[in-house]
């Protein structure tokens, strides 16, 4: 049929003009890009596998970057520990020649010298080893065990405290205590009402042996008129063999009665015992900040308020810790037996703490405004009878307060996980071993309010570093890590790797001081190596598993890749070949297009 007004013949060629052109269109795009997917609509389905596997990809990319940052700390530690290795190495060849009988004092001297210097520089790597400025070795101080690195002061500028006559009354200054009887001065300046106020620093480790027969040592702080009221700084060092036997006295410790703040100090080997208001380190604290303290020790009392820092506590305990044993009566705590208008924060128990009631693995009976907050309880925490009363594996009792972010690891003879008794009381993000559930032991007593409480199925925190209000589970199997890298794409355990580099020279100062030909200087030495030889062990094993994340990754990758590819990415000798053939159906379809668009003029010859 001829006509004018419809072309059929036209619009066909239209047709294929169109689509052809969409073709090529389609053709250079995909050679432009290298893909063969450019967006939702040339294939929904793939194009959102291939999305999810770009993401995929580029998480491989940052865990394996993960990996290979976490190798070559790793690496360095290796290095530095094996230079540490050589050290003692060195140090104990010093000690083994010293013992031959064919050197004269000067050559002894020599060597003497000679494993001094290699002793100061052991020490300075183990402090200076890091990555990134991220410290590798170091796990506190020297001579301790504290939870926070304490950089110790300069004392040589104080006075001496044995320089100050005893009938002496201090109201300011700074002064230095260095020996046992200086500190034992303290006490009898304190005990006559002759300490006001000033600041007390230790210069060296104190060894108390000397004041443990009869009643052992004389608490400083003996009446609420003759308290201690100044500030007494440890400065890292540590009072070791303190020993009190007065079952019948009242305000017990280190330290009786205290008003003045105590920090940096570290207690060991100590065993006290004492009536009511005993504690390793401060018997009765009144408004005072105990902090970055520590004890390891034995404290008993048939009586109440009995602490393994301080009996009774009003102010603040921070960044301290207790390990050991404490027995009482009543209001018995593994920090402290009552904490009063009191803080306690960052502080964790290792042990065990026993009482007939109102008991707790930090503090027997917390009232008034205090509050627990991101501590850790190891200890068992048990009633002594089966009349026992208000045993809480946190707190014993608690009043008006709170708890948060606190862990209770252990299971013991508990009439709640947390609380024992108490009104008015909140506990917040706190996680507790799974085992109390399997017991049936509630989380709380009646009138405490529990929200956010989480299962913890492993044994204590990585470290005494505190997940902040408890937002987050920290715990694992492995012990303690200071370290933790992911070297996976996902939140899950298999996709982290968890370490601990530090370790412990404790004591090695203590060689400076020694002779060389001492027994027990080879057996220090002996000592350290061991440990370094495990660490080592500990860092290879590391090493070889952080090697085969780097393959795995890589093999995920590549695999990954391929896949992606596969869907995505053109295959441009078949673009090529189709843009060739749409082109020439362009080019065709135009052609015919202008001989179809000549069809209605030949209409005009019959007219």
């Amino acid at each position: 049929m001829l006509t004018i007004n419809t072309n059929l013949a036209s619009l066909i060629a239209q047709g294929s003009l169109t689509n052809s052109t969409n073709l090529l269109n389609q053709a250079i795009e995909r050679m432009t890009t290298g893909f063969k997917i450019n967006g939702a609509k040339d294939n929904a389905a793939n194009y959102s596998i291939s999305t999810n596997m770009t993401t995929k990809i580029g998480a491989y990319q940052v865990a394996e970057d993960n990996a290979a940052m976490a190798l070559d700390m790793v690496d360095t530690a290796s290095e530095s520990l094996s230079i540490i290795s050589d050290g003692f190495s060195r140090l104990r060849a010093l000690v083994i020649q010293a013992r031959n009988g064919t050197y004269k004092s000067t050559s002894k001297t020599a060597l003497q010298r000679e494993a001094s210097s290699l002793i100061d520089e052991i020490i300075r790597i183990y402090r200076s080893a890091e990555y990134n400025g991220v410290k590798l070795f170091e796990s506190g101080t020297i001579d301790g065990n504290f939870i926070n690195e304490v950089s110790q002061r300069d004392t040589e500028q104080m006075t001496e405290l044995s320089s100050v006559s005893n009938s002496t009354v201090i109201s300011s200054g700074m002064y230095s205590i260095s020996t046992p009887q200086e500190l034992a001065l303290l006490a009898e300046m304190t005990n006559s009402g002759r300490i006001q106020g000033g600041e007390f620093v230790l210069a060296d480790n104190i060894d108390l042996s000397e004041y443990s027969s009869g009643e052992g040592w004389t608490p400083i702080g003996n009446t609420t008129t003759n308290t201690f009221k100044g500030t007494f700084d440890g400065n890292g060092y540590v009072v070791y063999n303190l020993n009190i036997y007065r079952p019948n006295e009242g305000n017990v410790g280190l330290f009786g009665r205290s008003e003045g703040n105590i920090k940096n100090l570290g207690l060991e080997n100590a065993k006290v015992v004492g009536k009511n208001g005993t504690g390793a380190i401060v018997g009765n604290a009144a408004k005072i900040t105990i902090d970055n303290c520590y004890a390891q020790a034995v404290v008993i009392s048939d009586d109440g308020f009995v602490g393994g820092l301080s009996g009774y506590l009003i102010g603040a305990c921070t960044n301290s810790f207790f390990e050991g044993s404490v027995i009482g009566e009543e209001f018995v705590g593994g920090i402290a037996g009552e904490a009063n208008s009191a803080a306690v924060q960052n502080c964790y128990t290792k042990g065990s703490i026993s009482g007939n009631s109102i008991v707790g693995g930090i503090a027997g009976n917390v009232t008034y405004n205090a509050y627990i907050q991101n501590c850790w309880v190891q200890s068992d925490v048990a009633g002594r009878s089966e009349s026992s009363v208000s045993i809480g594996g946190i707190a014993g009792h608690l009043g008006g307060t709170s708890i948060k972010g606190c862990y209770v690891l252990n299971v013991s003879d508990v009439s709640a996980v947390f609380v024992g008794g108490g009104w008015s009381t909140k506990v917040e993000d706190c996680f507790y071993n799974q085992a109390y559930s399997e017991e049936g032991v509630p989380l709380a007593s009646d009138n405490i309010t529990v929200t956010n409480a989480h299962v913890c199925s492993n044994k204590q925190p990585f470290r005494a570093t505190y997940a902040a209000g408890g937002d987050k589970e920290i715990c694992w199997t492995g012990g303690e890590s200071n370290f933790e890298f992911q070297i996976g794409t996902t939140s899950e355990l298999n996709s982290s790797v968890k370490i601990d580099m530090t370790f412990s020279l404790k004591g090695i100062s203590e060689l400076k001081d020694m002779d060389i030909e001492s027994e027990n200087y080879l057996k220090i030495i002996d000592n350290f190596i061991n440990i370094i030889s495990g660490k080592s062990t500990v860092l290879g094993g590391v090493q070889n598993r952080l090697f085969s994340v780097l393959e795995e990754i890589s093999i995920q990758y590549d695999n990954l890749v391929s896949s992606r590819s596969t869907l995505r990415d053109a295959d441009i000798a078949e673009v090529s070949s189709e843009y060739i053939r749409q082109q020439i159906l362009q080019q065709a379809s135009a052609t015919l297009l202008a001989t179809a668009n000549q069809s209605p003029a030949i209409a005009l010859q019959l007219i």
